[in-house]
């Protein structure tokens, strides 16, 4: 009888175990023991939901749009174009009216540094004569802008001017007789009869005057003969070097080269523009010329008598 009393106590003090842990279960979910008795005994219990990753947004190679397009872009002006690459060092092209000033371009003289380039002009109605660079004043508000060759941008209260060297005067052609052969042709920069008044025998050579002052009537002729350079060393100029020397010019039939740099005449040195270009008035009085001379490092003399 005890024994039956026993077996009945544990079963008892068993269900009011199990009837504990049930109450509990239930006061910590009452969603999760409602939707397990919902759901059959075999069934599975669903994973816990994960959050959606946002996908990455598609990109091509062909939508993206290339680091220059984001460069040349203009944001004010979508609809705009980018303008054209212009060449370095390539000087614009502008279409410039002739200036009505009664000013003559006698020389141009180009340097690597705009700021050396040099020109000759001569004012008739005032009788005058200069060497002029850039940004210096011709006459009240008329100043030089640029220095080309052949060609002088002027700076008015209209706009920019050119002035330019005048055309040469053609020699009227004579009629050829039959028998004679047909002359050589010349190269473009050649001067008639510059072969026949130029004679050198080594470094001395022989101009003849009426040759000299025929070229001094027309200085325009002389500018197209070559391009002097100004040799700049340690800010300072150390003669003048020459370049675009062609066959039969005055130049070359004197015994000159190109990359030959002139460094004095007469024992006065060419260390400025005014007298490099000092040498066309020189040139009119002179009768003997001795032109010191530097090529490949060595130093010689050219005499030049004018006859």
């Amino acid at each position: 009888m005890f024994r039956a009393a026993g077996w009945l106590g544990l079963v008892a003090l068993a269900g009011s175990t199990l009837t504990t842990a049930t109450a509990s279960r239930l006061l910590l979910s009452d969603e999760t023991l409602v939707e397990a008795a919902a759901r059959p005994a075999d069934a599975p219990a669903p994973e816990p939901e994960r959050a959606a990753r946002p996908k990455p947004p598609q990109t091509s190679a062909q939508s993206a749009p290339a680091p220059a397009d984001l460069v040349d872009h203009n944001i004010f002006c979508p609809s705009c174009r980018p303008a054209e690459a212009v060449e370095p060092g390539a000087q614009p092209q502008l279409e410039l009216a002739p200036t009505q000033l009664p000013l003559v371009l006698l020389a141009t003289m180009e340097s690597d540094d705009p700021l050396y380039s040099m020109a000759s002009i001569a004012d008739p109605e005032r009788g005058a004569t200069g060497v002029f660079g850039v940004n210096e004043p011709l006459r009240a508000g008329v100043f030089v802008a640029e220095i080309r060759r052949g060609r002088v941008l002027l700076r008015t209260g209209e706009g920019l001017r050119t002035l330019e060297l005048p055309d040469p005067e053609q020699p009227k052609s004579k009629p050829k007789a039959k028998s004679k052969p047909k002359p050589k042709k010349r190269g473009s920069r050649e001067i008639p009869g510059a072969r026949e008044a130029i004679s050198c025998r080594g470094n001395d050579c022989t101009v003849d005057r009426k040759f000299v002052e025929k070229l001094l009537a027309n200085p325009a002729q002389l500018t197209r003969q070559a391009k002097l350079i100004p040799a700049v060393k340690d800010g300072d100029i150390r003669g003048f070097r020459l370049s675009r020397l062609r066959r039969g010019t005055i130049l070359r039939l004197l015994g000159l080269h190109n990359g030959d740099t002139l460094l004095a005449v007469n024992g006065v040195e060419l260390d400025s523009m005014d007298r490099a270009i000092g040498l066309y008035t020189k040139l009119r009085r002179a009768s003997n010329l001795d032109v010191t001379v530097l090529r490949k490092g060595k130093v010689f003399d050219t005499h030049i008598a004018i006859r």
